[in-house]
């Protein structure tokens, strides 16, 4: 996944890694046993903790043809359905770990105002059925 610059800027560090083009999977439940302890910490701390659902969505890696295969890079979610709210970390190999507060009325739709802040819109350069005006 193509993350802007302010998302390594904010936090003053910076992937060890080349990022590769990817995209979300599905969302799959987890345990909160099973979730990255950035996140965890992040939530025990609130007295809502017992509140919170754990998700988990992997990447898969594209090359702008065809996919590549599962990306080592992944969201978590932890999501309280009666605030409306979701703690979401991205988190991967080389890539510093952040945890973000985003409102929203499902997951998805604050995994979607997470994208919208931090993730380079994908452009399709393969397959135009354009015809050239030149």
């Amino acid at each position: 996944m193509y993350l802007r610059e302010r998302y390594f800027r904010e936090i003053g560090m910076w992937p060890t890694v080349d990022l590769r083009d990817g995209y979300f999977t599905i969302l799959c439940p987890q345990t909160d046993e099973e979730a990255h302890p950035l996140l965890r910490q992040e939530i025990f701390r609130l007295q809502s903790a017992n509140k919170f659902e754990y998700f988990f969505k992997g990447e898969e890696t594209f090359n702008g043809v065809v996919n590549t295969g599962p990306s080592k890079n992944w969201l978590e979610i932890a999501w309280c359905e009666a605030a409306g709210t979701a703690a979401i970390l991205y988190n991967g190999e080389g890539i510093p770990s952040r945890v973000q507060w985003f409102d929203g009325t499902t997951p998805d739709e604050a995994i979607d105002q997470w994208c919208e802040e931090f993730v380079v819109p994908w452009t399709e350069t393969y397959g135009s059925n354009e015809p050239s005006t030149q």
